[in-house]
């Protein structure tokens, strides 16, 4: 008989996964609790979730949606061999930050990395995760925008404020001068 407790788990892996546009599996292998805890802290802030499955569990969860939605197909096929401890990460459409949250913590502790995902309805492996991990996220990008926009105009700001001033200064160098002679006489 299937235990309960169980069915309810695979049914609560299988509603983020679907709930969620994109996701990625971690293997995080002798990373301390503390650390996992400050990580999800952190992605909680960024509209993201981390959550520690069983495998066995986790590939229940996929069988089922694949009878829903194709899609997860490809990532079941990834991970049906997968041994080491996992951690499904839930991401929201701004999903580049999430993953660089984890990316750093990767570089702290080497026994956190990227198992694969899918991202956008495309299966990603461990180097594709980590290349988008690392490219600004779409906040640092409409600053750099915004900045490139507004430059030019600054700019001009700053040379026409730079030529008042000149002018200006040489109208008051040449009235002090005029006011001396004015005065000498």
């Amino acid at each position: 008989m299937v235990n309960i407790k169980k069915k309810q788990i695979v049914q609560n892996i299988e509603d983020s996964i679907a709930s969620y546009s994109n996701i990625a599996l971690i293997g995080f292998g002798n990373t301390p609790h503390q650390t996992l805890e400050t990580l999800r802290k952190e992605l909680k802030k960024l509209s993201a979730k981390l959550k520690v499955v069983k495998n066995s569990l986790l590939i229940k969860a996929l069988q089922k949606l694949v009878l829903k939605d194709k899609k997860y197909k490809k990532i079941l096929k990834q991970i049906i061999n997968v041994k080491e401890k996992t951690a499904l990460l839930c991401l929201s459409d701004d999903y580049v930050s999430g993953l660089n949250a984890v990316q750093k913590l990767s570089t702290a502790d080497e026994s956190v990395l990227f198992k694969c995902g899918l991202l956008n309805n495309e299966l990603c492996d461990v180097e594709k995760l980590k290349y988008v991990a690392n490219l600004p996220s779409k906040n640092e990008l409409y600053a750099k925008l915004i900045n490139q926009i507004k430059s030019p105009a600054v700019k001009l700001i700053y040379i026409f404020n730079s030529q008042t001033s000149r002018l200006l200064t040489t109208f008051k160098i040449k009235s002090n001068s005029q006011s001396k002679q004015g005065g000498d006489q």
